[in-house]
C-alpha cells in the first residue's frame, strides 16, 4: 500500500511490521517518525545506519531475534537504506518475528 505523508497517521496498522519511507524531504520523514511511528508503536526505539548493520550483521540479527522479558516490542529504524541490505531484510521477514516494527528510511 502506498500512502502520502498526510494519510499515514489515519492508515497506520499494528498488523504491518515493515515500513519503507523515502523521498528527498528528510525533515518530513524525521517528523513523521517522531510524531506518528514512535508514539504509536513502542518506547523501545533502536536506530541504526545501514553501514553499521552491514558491518555487524550477526549482532544486528541477535538484537532482532533475541526475546527479552522487559521489552515487549522493538521499534527499529535503519537510516540511509539501499539495495545492499535487501537480503538481510528478506531473511528477517522470512523469520516472521512478531514483536518488532522495522522502518527503513532511504
Amino acid at each position: 500500500m502506498i500512502l502520502k505523508h498526510f494519510e499515514l497517521k489515519n492508515n497506520l496498522q499494528k498488523k504491518i511490521n515493515y515500513y519503507l519511507l523515502y523521498g528527498p524531504n528528510t525533515g518530513l520523514i524525521e517528523e513523521k517518525i517522531d510524531t506518528v511511528f514512535k508514539p504509536a508503536f513502542s518506547k523501545n526505539v533502536r536506530q541504526y545506519e545501514e553501514s553499521d548493520v552491514l558491518i555487524n550483521q550477526d549482532s544486528f540479527k541477535e538484537e532482532i531475534f533475541n526475546k527479552s522479558f522487559f521489552d515487549n516490542e522493538k521499534f527499529i529504524i535503519i537510516n540511509r537504506s539501499s539495495d545492499k541490505i535487501l537480503n538481510l531484510i528478506k531473511e528477517i521477514i522470512v523469520q516472521n518475528v512478531k514483536d518488532i516494527l522495522d522502518l527503513y528510511v532511504i
